[in-house]
């Protein structure tokens, strides 16, 4: 199965996409994520991305696909989870190119949806655990004892570089202007469905899985 998830950033797309992998084996291809594990090694690509992703401004077409390419290529027998990708019309068109190489297409489109205020005071508290990842909100989601990963035990956490109230605002602009094409294009091919995303992660958990005909194992 091949989804894909729409949705601004604080919207809860990775928290989602998060348990999907865990409880159904998804592959989990977060565009945010390779582009900053590139800034981070400091990699040719990252070298030149740095800034102008820290400022919030959206990185071209070319750059993004040619990251997707090459993991649709390494991981095209697995179901795979778009998390923030296609960003673009070109981007939405170039991906059914590239899943057609291997006899793929995108199955369902998610989009969630959350007010601009309440995505500022998600994003401004989020935190991540640098050393397995797993991502929490000093508001909303927060760990159950303070300063310690529910999962790993660490007690190392980061934020992104990018959580700022300026680039959150760059990014949030961004992402207005360019995704009501990719949403036609998919509400076209029938594939589009609203999420309502200002509701708990448990709740919004069981949308998804009604939305995509998935049963949790055990039921």
């Amino acid at each position: 199965m091949i989804v894909v998830f729409l949705g601004p950033p604080g919207c809860g797309k990775g928290t989602q996409a998060s348990f999907l992998n865990k409880a159904f084996g998804f592959y989990h291809l977060s565009t945010g994520d390779e582009i900053r594990n590139e800034i981070r090694e400091k990699t040719p690509l990252g070298l030149q991305i740095a800034e102008p992703y820290e400022r919030g401004e959206l990185l071209s077409d070319k750059i993004v696909l040619e990251i997707v390419e090459k993991i649709i290529a390494k991981h095209a027998t697995k179901s795979i989870l778009f998390d923030g990708f296609p960003r673009t019309l070109p981007q939405a068109q170039s991906l059914d190119d590239v899943l057609g190489k291997h006899h793929l297409q995108v199955d369902a489109v998610i989009s969630f949806s959350v007010d601009d205020d309440l995505i500022v005071q998600r994003v401004l508290g989020r935190i991540v655990c640098g050393s397995c990842q797993s991502v929490y909100n000093t508001y909303t989601n927060p760990t159950k004892e303070s300063g310690v990963c529910d999962h790993c035990g660490s007690q190392n956490f980061i934020r992104r570089t990018d959580d700022t109230e300026d680039a959150l605002k760059t990014r949030l602009d961004l992402y207005k202007k360019t995704i009501e094409p990719v949403k036609e294009y998919y509400i076209k091919k029938e594939k589009l469905v609203n999420i309502d995303a200002s509701k708990g992660a448990g709740e919004v958990t069981q949308s998804l899985l009604m939305d995509l005909n998935i049963v949790e194992q055990g039921e």
